[in-house]
């Protein structure tokens, strides 16, 4: 019996290719056995031998023919090869004389077209990823179009709608440019220079109310021509922004705002100062305001005979 090296199939002595993978069985008998090579002979220290007699050439031998390989005999019945003829056991699935496979599947028929064209979604092989692919949809379209023209117009119109509710005024104050606000007229409780000064745009001439106290409660108010929508105000706090003159004078720590407003209402708001000589923002968002008083709650670096001085107050409404 022969096994075939590849698959581990036992097959036939006559057979040539293994029925199960179709390897070739026969290749040593077709190659021969390899020679040995002559064994190296051991050097002795032998005495020296007489010169043989030559000898009449004797007549070359022949060699012997290899026998010829045997021939596979048919089958009285099974497949036959379709390219050799010979029968073939129907357990196999390569001739076991050329190789050749014995079972040929045919060709998958082709699908008619109309089946073709019905067919929506295409079959591909295992492991195949299907790329994405980005669809037109006219509904998400139309839905973003309505969502940017609402915006746009919201911003067009915004400022000119007449409802008024907090949350829509506030978005107004972000929409609309806020411009600076001149007050029609200063005063203040007290003054070691004068309260104009804390309006002049000019950061390094300041008010200071009476140096005889230590500043609490003194304020400065500023009045409007009209009712305004104050957006926010801007603070330059003590004498001026070098640092070494702003830490000569006490500054503003806590301030207290007080709104006056058209209908008679008042808006309080209380705002902490950093000490720094930076200009310092702060939001404030109220309607039909008519004045504003700022009071000092709180000074820093206070000593007798130090001034708690603002150096610019800057009022900003929607314009």
């Amino acid at each position: 019996m022969i096994v075939c090296e590849a698959c581990g199939t036992t097959a036939n002595p006559q057979d040539r290719f293994c029925g199960t993978c179709g390897e070739y069985l026969n290749w040593e008998d077709d190659n021969g056995a390899a020679a040995d090579p002559p064994a190296a002979q051991p050097e002795t220290d032998a005495p020296p031998q007489a010169p043989a007699v030559e000898q009449p050439d004797a007549p070359e031998a022949v060699p012997e023919a290899a026998p010829p390989q045997p021939e596979p005999t048919p089958a009285p019945a099974g497949l036959a090869c379709p390219a050799c003829g010979i029968g073939n056991d129907p357990s196999r699935h390569f001739c076991r004389s050329c190789g050749t496979a014995l079972r040929q599947t045919a060709p998958p028929a082709k699908e008619p077209w109309w089946r073709r064209w019905r067919r929506r979604r295409k079959e591909h092989a295992a492991g195949y990823r299907k790329k994405p692919r980005r669809k037109f949809h006219i509904r998400r379209f139309v839905l973003v179009s309505l969502i940017v023209s609402a915006v746009l117009l919201l911003i067009v119109f915004l400022p000119a709608l007449p409802v008024s509710t907090p949350w829509l005024e506030n978005l107004r104050d972000r929409i609309a440019d806020a411009e600076p606000v001149s007050p029609s007229a200063i005063s203040a409780s007290s003054e070691a220079t004068g309260a104009e000064f804390a309006f002049d745009g000019i950061s390094n001439e300041y008010w200071a109310p009476d140096l005889e106290g230590d500043g609490v409660d003194e304020w400065i108010q500023a009045d409007f021509a009209e009712p305004v929508r104050l957006v926010y105000l801007i603070v330059s706090p003590g004498v001026s922004r070098d640092q070494e003159a702003f830490l000569a004078q006490a500054r503003p720590e806590e301030i207290e705002l007080r709104m006056f407003t058209e209908d008679g209402d008042v808006e309080t708001e209380q705002v902490t100062l950093a000490d720094s000589a930076e200009p310092q923002t702060f939001e404030l968002g109220v309607s039909d305001v008519t004045a504003v008083r700022l009071t000092v709650l709180g000074a820093y670096g206070h000593e007798p005979g130090k001034a708690v001085a603002i150096g610019e107050l800057e009022y900003f409404i929607r314009g």
